[in-house]
């Protein structure tokens, strides 16, 4: 999530990502098969994850990423691994934790992806706090701006579930750049599209890649421990401050550069 002034007031751009699947051991299984190496592909998007059919609902804050967690899973690939990589470039991610796979496999991958993500759906729901932020962002006269790499279908469902249509200013896609965090590219097409420079924004997000796309794109960071990204973790990469949530980010709102940039500090 990235907040920006404009040119002629105070005007964030919320840069947020994310990106969801939870998938059934059926489908993991199925996905398994048909890939040469056996690799598997997961993932949730927040610790507050189930697979379709049970009660609860996983989150998504919609867009700041929104955010994205990819889990690859391999009989190779251990659980920390694929952490470490949540938020990463989703060619790059499956490059990294597939050891380099033929093209045809992590092709294989990125299409069961689609099939799978279309399925899961249902079971989207914003992060707590997230539409609030959003809405008291754009009430303080602040450019709202969505700067996702995400394909357009799955950015055009992340939209509806977030439901906020009406305080995004702007918004990006995969069909913006070649390669998303942590290169920063992603930052830079939002910062232009709100006709603002890295001075007048701030950047929100749940990834140790955000904080690195962030620092590319000479954007201060503001951390969410939503994304499951440890504390310190975080604050490594260059994230601060860090908070719980969109609700908690919106509850201390006041204390972040975001109302300083609303207030034309």
């Amino acid at each position: 999530m990235c907040y920006a002034q404009s040119a002629q007031i105070g005007s964030p751009e919320p840069e947020v990502r994310n990106r969801l699947r939870c998938w059934t051991r059926k489908q993991l299984e199925q996905v398994n098969s048909s890939a040469r190496r056996g690799i598997t592909v997961t993932a949730s998007s927040s610790p507050d994850r189930s697979a379709p059919g049970n009660s609860k609902k996983c989150r998504s804050l919609g867009s700041s990423s929104t955010t994205v967690v990819d889990t690859l899973c391999n009989a190779g690939v251990s659980a920390w691994q694929i952490h470490r990589c949540i938020g990463m470039d989703g060619s790059r991610l499956v490059r990294t934790l597939s050891g380099n796979a033929p093209a045809d496999v992590q092709e294989r991958l990125g299409d069961g992806h689609g099939r799978y993500y279309q399925e899961i759906t249902p079971l989207l729901a914003p992060l707590p706090g997230a539409r609030a932020l959003l809405r008291r962002v754009a009430e303080l006269g602040l450019q709202v701006v969505l700067a996702s790499s995400a394909p357009d279908d799955e950015l055009a469902v992340l939209l509806k579930t977030l439901d906020c249509d009406d305080v995004i200013a702007e918004k990006t896609s995969s069909r913006d750049v070649d390669t998303a965090k942590p290169e920063p590219g992603i930052l830079h097409v939002a910062l232009d599209r709100a006709g603002v420079d890295a001075a007048h924004a701030v950047f929100v997000g749940d990834a140790v890649w955000d904080a690195h796309a962030a620092a590319g794109a000479g954007l201060p960071c503001i951390g969410l421990l939503s994304g499951g990204t440890a504390h310190a973790e975080l604050q490594a990469a260059g994230a601060s401050p860090i908070f719980d949530d969109p609700q908690d980010l919106l509850e201390h709102l006041e204390s972040t550069r975001i109302t300083a940039l609303a207030l034309g500090r």
